[in-house]
């Protein structure tokens, strides 16, 4: 529809929110199936988009005020002692009547939809309703209860998003809560958002400390083998977005934050995979950043773990030389690829079996760069050396014999 029609069928339609909010808001709180409840949420979403001003922050005061009373009541049982347990009375008519307000389970699904629907509300608010909103969500994002945390998470990212004024303004506040509530071992669910709420908090500060740095670095860097796409897709955008930021101001600036992360390969094996990770991505995108010291540096210390005994280490050293030896010129790589040679020819058969499509690859691209006569009297393998070296000529003829069926049939169609 044209763009008139749009606005005046949403217009027509925004009418009528005044009757739906509260009802669809009202059915959030209930207890539904999942799916159903996707839907309404959706729904709830897109009547509050075309909502008037006044309407969304009456139904914000309704909400604040309920959050407010069941988010004191929930902080209040978490930090009190347990109980000692007593003898459960036999309900009587009397008293059976008035259960469900004093349910538990009741009053936390009360809290969590609450929330849920405060992150609706939020990109329509004003700077006074977020401020309250930020005030009465603090307290609940070092929530015990994982539920109650991720979706307070979640009114935070939004927060910071729609109002990004407030992350300058409250940026060492934002700080003491990503310190206060570090993802428990077992508690993943606040990962994502927490790697959303990093990237938001880096985009608004231009100024960022290197003790900034430092604090936030580890857990980014661990998230780039997190199993969520999501999470780990974040973790490197943001890695991306601080080189870009480092590059811009200057080789020094970029040189320190590749020594922050460098500090990570002298910690435990799980995190020494995830710095080659990082490293590697960094090296695969700003290469051409880095000067041919540095580049030669960072090889020789990289190549040391190509002999580790722990597999998950050895993947990621695989990977960071398999990279580097696509970008990095064939004099720097000349001067490490004999010890990275060395290390590789310790390696026991089964080693060598389950590392032989990667070890190929590395060969290819090895030859591509350096040549097949400097390869030869270094390389552990020179019959698959030899192999791959056949492998790349048989694709260069299949290219070029493509390359004259194209011409031809160019010529017969400018013939005819």
């Amino acid at each position: 529809a044209p763009p008139h029609i749009a606005k005046e069928n949403i217009n027509s339609i925004s009418v009528f929110t005044k009757n739906f909010l509260p009802s669809l808001f009202n059915l959030l709180i209930e207890q539904l199936p999942p799916i159903d409840r996707s839907h309404i949420y959706k729904t709830a979403e897109a009547f509050t988009s075309i909502a008037d001003p006044p309407l969304i922050i009456s139904v914000f005061t309704n909400i604040a005020s309920k959050l407010i009373k069941e988010s004191t009541t929930t902080t209040s049982t978490e930090h009190s002692p347990t109980p000692t347990p007593t003898p459960t009375p036999t309900p009587t008519p009397s008293s059976s009547g008035n259960t469900a307000s004093s349910d538990p389970n009741a009053s936390h699904s009360r809290l969590v939809s609450l929330i849920d629907i405060s992150a609706i509300l939020v990109p329509y608010l004003d700077m006074k309703n977020v401020e309250i909103l930020f005030r009465t969500i603090r307290p609940l994002l070092t929530s015990l209860d994982v539920h109650v945390q991720k979706k307070s998470y979640k009114v935070l990212v939004a927060i910071c998003h729609s109002h990004r004024i407030l992350v300058s303004s409250n940026f060492k506040e934002l700080i003491a809560i990503l310190d206060e509530t570090e993802p428990r071992p077992n508690n993943n669910a606040t990962k994502k958002l927490r790697m959303k709420l990093i990237k938001i908090m880096f985009e608004e500060n231009s100024q960022t400390e290197s003790e900034v740095f430092k604090k936030l670095m580890p857990e980014i860097i661990l998230n780039t083998k997190e199993v969520n796409v999501n999470t780990r897709e974040t973790a490197f955008s943001i890695l991306k977005f601080l080189g870009e930021r480092c590059v811009s101001l200057g080789h020094g600036n970029f040189i320190q934050f590749l020594n922050i992360i460098s500090a990570g390969l002298t910690l435990t094996p799980p995190f020494i995979a995830a710095t080659l990770s990082t490293l590697e991505y960094l090296l695969k995108n700003f290469h051409s950043s880095l000067s041919d010291a540095y580049l030669s540096e960072l090889l020789q210390t990289t190549v040391m773990f190509l002999q580790t005994q722990h597999r998950e280490v050895l993947h990621a050293a695989l990977d960071f030389f398999q990279t580097a030896c696509g970008v990095i010129s064939s004099d720097i790589l000349m001067i490490v690829v004999p010890e990275a040679m060395k290390k590789l020819s310790l390696w026991d058969k089964n080693t060598q079996t389950k590392y032989h499509n990667t070890i190929k690859i590395i060969l290819e691209r090895l030859i591509k760069k350096v040549g097949y006569e400097k390869l030869l009297p270094i390389t552990p393998w020179p019959n698959l050396l030899h192999y791959v070296k056949k492998s790349l000529a048989r694709q260069k003829k299949k290219k070029r014999k493509k390359k004259k069926k194209k011409k031809k049939k160019k010529k017969k169609k400018y013939s005819a």
